[in-house]
């Protein structure tokens, strides 16, 4: 009832209330004469929908828990999504991500196996869309995401359930009580499992798990991380620490002047740091400016520019001069690269320009995760949680030149933060900002709070082109582009690549996807009509394994043959003869020694071509080998009878076989397979097979 003042004294308060701590849902249950908040007409529709999805009804006391855990989550999970949150790793997306699991992992425990969290989506909205409707606005995208996540857990709970098994199975053999730490850790940190949820696996198996050393596993990882970034910032700062004088600072000018004189604060062999400069340094996505900085005796060529506390540092190469030549407190003219900077700046204008269309076209969902501008090109990272179709990106393109050809005044200003929030400026959700931000506004478009650096109006971007589309994670899409002189270059490359297929075609630009789709499926009978041609080719090579028995016995004949038939005849049947046994070699006890290598197979085909030769032949070892995207692949095959003898095994062989390719392989004694990166040495590879059987 009172407050107290600065100097100590009370003065009673405006309304005098009580904190009953009953909350929203307590109020209900007294209001509906409930013991429970879970009976209430808040729960309830939900708590009957699980028990329809489930096929199991809903009990008080224990027996209820995963009823009553699941209906809770999802109303946590419709609020936040709403509210623009987004399942991730870090800040109150991990959180999210958490809570949307461990209701999913309840649901395994009512036997549902499918997504279906996101069914529960539309019955939040009709309990308390009137009073948010925001629930009823975001409900479809609530739905889409919630669906996907549960989709993407479900795959990454198979996998941890089979680790956890192997975990668990060990644990049992070995009399062990206890599943260890480390493994408990393992399946956190791997596959997403809460620890709660490794407990509730073990217990059912009769197990426990050692909670302290999970903590003290989870402790160290943290503590890693953390000292990973102390040193990244330490190492730095203490680089520095001996070279300047107590409390001095660099100040960038860059954002209105891209050449000034300045003055030597510190100098090592790689490394520049003035007291002022027109250098960006690498900071929010954008890359550091380049450029020149020249001085008494040298010449200094920037290649980044970094950011450690107070401090900029330019880190380069001396072209004359050295780092000894440099006095500190002499004068210097820095000057960045402005064709560089302009290319930078157009990009990064284009992004936040893109950023605001993005949430037009796709919702307010559509923020960002992380971007990339520098002088080539824009990348830009958001949540999304489905593919960005063709007809949107074309749309996305299209609202950025708009603002491009509109020529929109961009201008930046300082203010405080609460102001530039206030005032509608977007602030990216995870950034630190400081009391005093830096606002980038595209007249009558877009607001945000940003330090780099940009065109002075939209016009100067001159283009803008959208090159690539693509997924980088669950919920992440990315989009590629160009912008200026690039994208300009771009789009006429490929408006002559069109002209190109439309004059070879002789079709018109707009049948060209149709006759491609033709061709495509063109190919498809053609390649199928290839593997009937081979498997035709294959039928041949059966019947040249057959000859090849027939040829074994001519061999033993042709000594009598000779003094019967002319020599012409012997020359008939010899050339016959040695196009049959190319790359076969007869050794002793009858066994063939083959190396034969065929073009346009695969590996399935070799594994064919050394089963016959296995079935059919009179027995020995082969060595099939064929080249496939730049690689080369073998298939070794050894017959039965010398595998019994333990004299060669195939995948002994081909290991060997394979590393004078650069890979290696293995498999079973009587057939193995093997790649390697080097088909250029197939030759050498064959000959050690060919001595290795020999010698065996």
């Amino acid at each position: 009832r009172f407050e107290r003042q600065v100097d100590g004294s009370l003065t009673p308060l405006q309304e005098a209330h009580v904190d009953t701590g009953m909350g929203f849902e307590r109020i209900c249950a007294v209001l509906q004469g409930k013991d429970s908040n879970y009976d209430t007409d808040i729960f309830q529709p939900l708590i009957q929908q699980v028990n329809e999805i489930s096929g199991v009804d809903y009990q008080p006391g224990e027996r209820g828990t995963a009823h009553r855990v699941i209906a809770d989550h999802i109303r946590m999970l419709a609020f936040s999504l709403a509210d623009g949150a987004i399942p991730g790793n870090e800040g109150r997306g991990y959180v999210v991500r958490r809570i949307l699991r461990r209701a999913a992992r309840f649901g395994r425990e009512l036997g549902v196996r499918e997504p279906f969290l996101y069914r529960l989506v539309s019955t939040v909205a009709d309990i308390m869309g009137e009073a948010y409707p925001e629930l009823v606005r975001h409900s479809q995208h609530i739905s889409r995401v919630i669906k996907a996540e549960e989709e993407g857990f479900g795959a990454t709970l198979g996998r941890g359930l089979e680790l956890f098994q192997e975990v668990a199975e060990k644990v049992i053999k070995q009399a062990g009580e206890k599943i260890s730490g480390e493994d408990a850790f393992k399946l956190y940190d791997t596959y997403g499992f809460p620890l709660d949820l490794t407990v509730l696996m073990a217990r059912e198996k009769g197990l426990r798990v050692d909670e302290e050393a999970f903590r003290a596993c989870m402790a160290s990882r943290q503590e890693q991380s953390r000292a990973e970034g102390r040193f990244a910032a330490q190492s730095v700062a203490e680089r520095w620490a001996s070279r300047l004088n107590a409390g001095e600072k660099s100040e960038f000018l860059g954002y209105d002047r891209t050449e000034v004189e300045s003055k030597v604060l510190g100098v090592d062999e790689d490394a520049l740091v003035l007291d002022v400069t027109p250098f960006y340094h690498e900071s929010g996505g954008q890359v550091a400016d380049q450029g020149v900085i020249e001085g008494p005796g040298f010449k200094f060529k920037v290649n980044d520019v970094q950011r450690s506390g107070s401090l900029i540092i330019h880190d380069g190469e001396f072209i004359t001069g050295s780092g000894e030549s440099v006095k500190v407190g002499s004068g210097v003219k820095a000057q960045i690269n402005e064709q560089r900077r302009l290319a930078t700046a157009r990009n990064h204008t284009a992004t936040h320009l893109m950023h605001r269309v993005l949430l037009q076209e796709l919702g307010e969902s559509a923020t960002q995760a992380g971007s990339l501008v520098s002088p080539d090109y824009l990348r830009f990272d958001f949540h999304h949680y489905e593919k960005v179709a063709d007809e949107l990106i074309l749309k996305i393109e299209s609202g950025v030149n708009e603002q491009i050809r509109a020529n929109r005044p961009v201008r930046w200003y300082e203010t405080d933060y609460k102001k530039a929030l206030d005032q509608g400026a977007m602030a990216l959700f995870g950034e630190k900002y400081e009391q005093r931000v830096r606002v980038i506004e595209v007249e009558d478009f877009s607001r945000e709070l940003c330090g780099g650096t940009h065109v002075s109006a939209t016009g100067q971007i001159g283009a803008f082109v959208i090159v690539s589309g693509s997924s980088v994670a669950a919920g992440i899409r990315r989009i590629e582009a160009f912008t200026g002189e690039r994208a300009a270059a771009y789009l006429l490359e490929r408006s002559h690549i069109v002209s190109e297929l439309e004059r070879s075609f002789a079709i018109a630009p707009n049948e060209l996807p149709g006759r491609v789709r033709a061709l495509l499926d063109e190919q498809k009978a053609l390649q199928k009509k290839l593997t009937q041609t081979r498997k035709k080719y294959d039928a041949t090579e059966n019947k040249k394994n057959a000859l090849l028995l027939k040829i074994n016995k001519l061999l033993e004949e042709q000594e009598d043959l000779e003094e019967e038939i002319s020599h012409k005849r012997i020359r008939v049947m010899q050339a016959e003869i040695n196009e049959m046994l190319e790359g076969i070699e007869m050794l002793p006890n009858n066994k063939q020694l083959v190396t034969r290598f065929i073009e346009d197979y695969d590996i399935e085909d070799l594994k064919r071509k050394a089963d016959e030769f296995r079935e059919k032949g009179p027995g020995g070892a082969a060595l099939f080998s064929t080249e496939k995207d730049g690689k080369i692949i073998f298939v070794c095959a050894v017959s039965d009878d010398i595998v019994k003898s333990g004299e060669l095994k195939a995948g002994e062989l081909v290991s060997k076989v394979a590393q004078i390719t650069g890979g290696g392989g293995g498999g079973k004694p009587h057939l193995a397979t093997a790649g390697g990166k080097f088909p250029e040495k197939r030759e050498e590879a064959e000959a050690v097979f060919r001595r290795i059987v020999r010698e065996k």
